[in-house]
């Protein structure tokens, strides 16, 4: 028995609501693989409540911010600082 069938959800129910809150994509340099653009399609296919992509010294998510309105999702453009950058 999976986990689905656990949880009394049958083929084609939709599925919980799910919000990714910490995501990169290839503009963090040397961690993120994918293309935020590549990253909203694929939230969007596994049907995502929202997307927060949270690149390193950068708001390259901008570039996907179109592909999430067209696909409904919920996109939220966040900025992280490196943990290796001293606060003051």
């Amino acid at each position: 028995m999976d986990f689905d069938e656990l949880a009394g959800r049958k083929p084609g129910d939709d599925p919980p609501p799910y919000a990714e809150l910490h995501c990169r994509s290839a503009f963090t340099f040397l961690v993120g693989a994918s293309q935020p653009e590549e990253l909203v399609e694929r939230a969007a296919e596994k049907r995502y409540s929202a997307l927060a992509l949270t690149d390193e010294c950068s708001v390259a998510g901008v570039r996907a911010h179109l592909e999430a309105r067209e696909r409904g999702l919920h996109f939220i453009v966040c900025w992280r600082r490196p943990e290796t950058e001293p606060l003051l």
